[in-house]
């Protein structure tokens, strides 16, 4: 950059442009570092250090994607020579984050793990360098992952994670933080666990301009749905986990979405031969594996994956030349849990071919294995356990730091107060003179003032008490609907909650007297109050997220036609295990209103004709005729149908006519459904057909209906 003739003004103005462009490049890594470059220069000439660390440090970043470190080295060095003179935290969080980054790229991890650690030595961290923060904590807690046995460290990066999850909002710091403890919960293989933590982090992924971690999120609920033996959901996430992370053809990291996809296909017993692609990831991953002889997860993950189908297909000659090579590289790896997958393949593969000889071996090592990880999987849960009691005190000691730290505030604040007291009156007293011979003429010119005023108080005090009433009204009618949420939610959490309680109690003593039979039965009882707590809960918080103010800027145009189409599909494998049809009969209207809440509305009426039916069909009929004001829908069925003295019951919240032996659910599917008709001012009830069954009848009001019909 020639600067020769060029004014301060024009120098600041071309150095920012220089620096924007290079903001702007996506993927020309060595343009952008010679914009950056330029930029820096001239951001030098006017000492603007800001900007001069920012230009600084993406020609670093540049040389660093562009994978050259000769560059890196170079410009890396200017940048903290700049950062000597320029001292600023959050800058070198940055820094070093970026040194941390570049050093394992290049397969030096002990100086990656050096440059990691220093923003927590050296107590950089501060509010002004959040993201960096929690990118630096983040890849703390994957390094203590991968490079120690001992979790202590980690736990304390999570920690550390979790304090900042309590101060800040921001996005990045409740995903990352969820996302790592949900990491420690998987280490465990308590996916379960993990599973809840990384749904707790959806709300806030929606808000990341980031595929990085919606990748590594997917991937962990892939993983998690896989182990516990729920492939359709796995299936779900893999095609999310694609649309996110579209990398070219052939790239290593499409192979955790081919290997996880035929694991789910495996599961469902739907998978006829492997596909291409993925004899493509098992020769990727083969090939470094036996010249390094260091067996990765991946590389296990399609081991096993293949040796799973061939198991699956009865392929044994196949089988027998690929299951040892699981065993060899799963030993090389002292990986537990491989071993022990490995080994039950193996014994399962020689029963089901009569082949004794070796059999009973490999039933011991697969339980030895099993063992081993059972007892890895007990010590790791004492320790999140104790982790989390730890964290539990932390925050306690920092509310107590903040009440006293708040009491220190409120003494310094009475002492001002008095001063100030004493200063105000020694000023009070020399204007009260003044004031004395003003008073008169100022309380004349007040007496009309105020009269002015009382008429205008008046009047407002009077519309304030109007709103008052009214605002009284609807608390008062809220307070009722809130006091009936918590008294039936009480009881219907508790019950469930109360029998899981009571059959562990049960199995606990039958553990060392009873049969094996008692045992499975009482489990069935725990399983199944699981499970109606959860749906109870599923639901609770779906109905309180239905709320008035959410319709404004979500309203669209939907064609109901189209939207029982989509509902048909979404719950296809429910109507076919029932035998179930959803039939229109006359042409839906077009309307414009929430997407989600009119989906919910009709996928809650069209399952309820469905679960409610002990005819050898169920079938579900639409319809839409005119009515007054707008358009009547309705959904008939060919059910039990409903008595008449139950038409206004059914629609209140957790009221159930059947018990959940018959009829599983949670009592809140009509009272959503009434909660939505009535946000759009809309009417529904209920009524008998005359050949049976139950017809359900809404009224969209014309407000709602698109111009179109």
């Amino acid at each position: 950059m020639g600067q020769t003739g060029v004014n301060r003004d024009s120098l600041s103005q071309l150095s920012f442009q220089y620096l924007t462009e290079a903001l702007a490049v996506k993927s020309d890594f060595s343009k952008q570092r010679e914009l950056a470059i330029e930029a820096a220069q001239g951001f030098e000439l006017l000492e603007e250090d800001s900007l001069l660390f920012e230009a600084r440090y993406l020609a670093a970043r540049s040389a660093y994607s562009e994978k050259d470190s000769l560059v890196f080295v170079q410009e890396f060095q200017k940048l903290k020579k700049h950062l000597l003179t320029f001292n600023d935290t959050s800058a070198w969080v940055k820094t070093y984050n970026l040194e941390g980054s570049f050093y394992f790229s290049q397969g030096n991890a002990q100086a990656g793990i050096k440059a990691f650690k220093r923003p927590d030595s050296e107590n950089l961290y501060s509010a002004s360098s959040l993201d960096e923060n929690v990118f630096n904590l983040g890849a703390l807690v994957d390094i203590g992952l991968s490079y120690t046995k001992n979790l202590d460290t980690v736990y304390y990066y999570v920690n550390k994670l979790q304090q900042l999850a309590l101060i800040y909002p921001a996005p990045s710091v409740q995903v990352v933080s969820r996302f790592k403890l949900a990491q420690l919960f998987t280490k465990a293989y308590n996916y379960e666990e993990a599973l809840e933590i990384l749904r707790g982090a959806y709300p806030y992924l929606q808000d990341l301009d980031n595929n990085g971690f919606s990748h590594f999120y997917y991937r962990n609920l892939i993983q998690g749905f896989i182990y516990l033996g729920m492939p359709d959901s796995a299936q779900f996430y893999i095609q999310k986990l694609v649309e996110t992370a579209s990398y070219p053809e052939g790239d290593p990291r499409n192979c955790y979405a081919i290997v996880s996809n035929v694991r789910a296909l495996i599961d469902m017993e739907k998978l006829e031969e492997l596909p291409t692609e993925f004899e493509v990831c098992y020769q990727q991953q083969l090939e470094p594996l036996r010249r390094t002889q260091k067996a990765s997860v991946a590389a296990l993950e399609v081991l096993y994956a293949k040796c799973a189908f061939l198991a699956s297909k009865k392929r044994w000659t196949q089988l027998d030349q690929n299951l040892p090579m699981l065993i060899k590289y799963g030993g090389l790896a002292l990986s537990n849990p491989f071993l022990a997958r490995a080994y039950e393949l193996q014994y399962q593969s020689l029963v089901e071919r009569g082949i004794t000889e070796g059999a009973l071996e490999a039933h011991i090592k697969f339980k030895e294995y099993t063992d081993e990880v059972n007892k890895y999987v007990f010590s790791q849960s004492e320790t999140l356990i104790r982790n989390q009691h730890n964290l539990q005190l932390i925050e306690e000691e920092n509310k107590v730091l903040q009440v006293e730290n708040q009491n220190q505030k409120l003494r310094l604040t009475k002492d001002r107060s008095v001063l100030l007291l004493f200063v105000a009156g020694l000023l009070l007293l020399g204007t009260l003179v003044t004031y004395f011979f003003r008073l008169s003429y100022i309380r004349a010119q007040q007496s009309k003032q105020l009269s002015r005023l009382v008429k205008e108080r008046t009047e407002q005090l009077q519309q304030t008490n109007r709103e008052l009433m009214k605002t009284n009204d609807d608390l008062l009618e809220s307070n009722a609907e809130l006091e009936r949420f918590a008294f039936i939610a009480s009881h219907d959490l508790k019950t469930p909650l109360h029998n899981i309680i009571k059959f562990s109690g049960l199995l606990k003593r039958k553990l060392e007297s009873s049969s094996s039979q008692d045992i499975r039965d009482y489990l069935s009882f725990i399983i199944q109050g699981g499970k109606r707590m959860n749906y109870l809960i599923e639901d609770v918080l779906e109905y309180s997220k239905l709320s008035r103010q959410e319709n404004g800027d979500n309203k669209v145009q939907i064609d109901l036609n189209e939207l029982v189409d989509e509902i048909s599909r979404s719950i296809s494998e429910y109507l076919y295990s029932r035998n179930a049809s959803i039939e229109i009969s006359t042409p839906l209207p077009n309307i414009v209103w929430s997407y989600a809440k009119i989906f919910m509305l009709f996928k809650n009426l069209i399952e309820n004709g469905v679960k409610y039916n002990e005819s050898a069909k169920p079938t579900i009929k639409l319809g839409a005729v005119p009515g007054e004001g707008g358009i009547d829908l309705s959904f008939s069925d060919n059910g039990i149908g409903i008595a008449e003295e139950y038409y206004d019951k059914i629609f209140l919240m957790f009221t159930r006519l059947h018990n959940q032996t018959k009829y599983d659910g949670s009592g809140l599917g009509l009272a959503t459904c009434k909660k939505i008709v009535e946000e759009f001012g809309g009417t529904i009830y209920c009524e008998a057909q005359p050949q049976g069954g139950t017809v359900f009848r809404v009224r969209l009001p014309q407000e709602i209906l698109s111009a179109d019909d």
